[in-house]
């Protein structure tokens, strides 16, 4: 079969190869072992492919426009470990000739049942996430990879940015979410047509929310509270106050609203450079705020409150403000125009 190293055989496929799942550690020692491949169609559940046209013919049949449903692990782990066959390895194949969309979409959620079944695989196939990651293709020479599959395969030297990590951001900077961050389910079951289906979330502006979490990681080792600077939340809670701190200024409302132009323009370095001094400063003073607190701080509690986020970053922001006025620190927009 062809389309197995590249994952185009398991294209309608929720999910391609796993890796090193408990299953598929089991599959591969069995494999490994000749001894059990006269019992594989005891143990395996088959593979489930779908085409457009089967013909049986002289006892052979041959399929067109196939897709392999369910089985991508175990196929692929056969590809692995082809010097390891034996003609006494068998598995079940059920053939399904069918031209019905939907009908192939409840087969396709039904027959993966091997390794379970996430609201994100459902979404893999989603025309959303399709399209994003056809716009990643175009965008910036390709220098991003949408992964939109668990077991997905990046292009060649593409950096990847997970659509679960992809809804996180979206969630934390347009929704202003951070509280809810945690939740993954949210992503794409609850929240998914809120946070991805809209006009905004192009590829564009996923690479630039990624692009200020980056600033942001690099930048939580100067939170002085190590236990808030190691606290998953932290980074999303800040994404919310640089969300409103950019929604503040004419200048950064221009870019939000069409993030594409920084690139055009060439000022994704210098927009990275104004993130980086104003992060420095939100940081110093969150220093301060969790000093203050002191043990009336609960940062795991806190950061999952939406009052008490909204009253932090509203501290935050004022405490910047109040810099900029004093001459102590600089807006986003005249960092900007440096």
């Amino acid at each position: 079969m062809e389309g197995i190293e590249d994952g185009t055989l398991f294209s309608q496929n929720v999910r391609q190869s796993l890796g090193n799942t408990k299953v598929n550690k089991s599959l591969s020692q069995s494999v490994a072992d000749s001894t059990e491949h006269q019992n594989f169609p005891l143990y395996h559940n088959g593979v489930n492919i779908l085409c457009e046209r089967a013909t049986l013919g002289d006892g052979v049949l041959e399929i067109e426009n196939y897709v392999v449903v369910n089985g991508a692990q175990s196929i692929s782990t056969f590809k692995k470990s082809v010097s390891k066959l034996s003609p006494d390895l068998r598995v079940i194949a059920k053939v399904v000739q069918l031209s019905d969309a939907s009908l192939s979409r409840r087969i396709t959620i039904n027959s993966n049942n091997q390794n379970a079944i996430k609201p994100r695989d459902l979404k893999s196939t989603n025309e959303v996430q399709i399209r994003l990651r056809k716009e990643f293709e175009s965008v910036l020479n390709g220098e991003y990879d949408l992964e939109i599959k668990r077991g997905q395969e990046a292009r060649n030297g593409a950096e990847i940015i997970t659509n679960e990590e992809a809804g996180r951001l979206l969630l934390a900077f347009d929704l202003m979410e951070p509280e809810s961050c945690h939740q993954v389910y949210k992503l794409f079951d609850d929240k998914y047509a809120e946070i991805f289906a809209r006009p905004a979330v192009t590829a564009w502006r996923v690479i630039l929310l990624n692009i200020i979490m980056q600033r942001i990681q690099n930048a939580m080792p100067s939170i002085e509270y190590k236990p808030l600077s190691k606290y998953g939340l932290t980074r999303f809670f800040l994404l919310s106050v640089l969300s409103e701190l950019i929604a503040g200024d004419a200048i950064g409302r221009e870019y939000n609203k069409d993030p594409k132009k920084l690139f055009d323009e060439g000022k994704i370095d210098n927009f990275s450079g104004a993130i980086d001094e104003i992060l420095g400063a939100i940081i110093v003073d969150l220093n301060f705020e969790v000093a203050d607190l002191g043990d009336g701080f609960d940062y795991k509690g806190d950061l999952k409150s939406p009052s008490k986020i909204k009253d932090l970053r509203a501290k935050l922001l004022r405490s910047f403000q109040k810099d900029v006025a004093r001459g102590k620190a600089k807006a986003l927009g005249d960092l900007l125009a440096e």
